[in-house]
């Protein structure tokens, strides 16, 4: 359901747009943290916009390839994420936001080091693209169960 709000270990999952994808499918997913000690419920810690916004900082290290350059995988650097409506998040006060499973945004991602196909052997030399994009989803790990008397 997008009303669920979001708490800490869910997984925010970014999803590669023009051509490049994450060496491993598992680093597509970030596992989600609350920083804050704005709000919890039963004892699991609230997602707040300012933790989503810190959570471009675990891209950094991550490889990518990008066709045809996926002999030699290149390294992510910083990233940011934009949180592109925020009319999804449910205010808890007027200045830290909570994420609900509805938030979603784009991220925008440095290149460290760029994928390569494999120059020594006469390939077609590094990617040269100095960003790169990517949605991103939020997904909750709450199940909910309705029940009619």
């Amino acid at each position: 359901m997008s009303n669920f709000l979001v708490y800490a270990g869910d997984e925010l999952v970014l999803e590669p747009e023009g051509g490049w994808e994450f060496k491993v499918g598992a680093d597509s997913r970030i596992v989600l943290d609350s920083r804050q000690t704005v709000f919890s419920i039963g004892g699991k810690m609230v997602v707040t916009k300012s933790d989503i916004i810190q959570a471009a900082s675990k891209i950094l290290g991550r490889l990518y390839t990008k066709a045809p350059y996926d002999k030699v995988p290149g390294m992510l650097g910083d990233a940011q994420f934009e949180i592109k409506e925020l009319s999804e998040l449910v205010f808890i006060s007027s200045s830290e936001p909570a994420a609900t499973a509805a938030t979603n945004g784009n991220a925008t991602i440095s290149v460290m080091a760029p994928a390569q196909d494999n120059p020594p052997t006469g390939g077609v030399g590094p990617h040269t693209e100095p960003m790169l994009k990517a949605k991103w989803t939020i997904e909750t790990k709450q199940n909910f169960v309705r029940t009619d008397s």
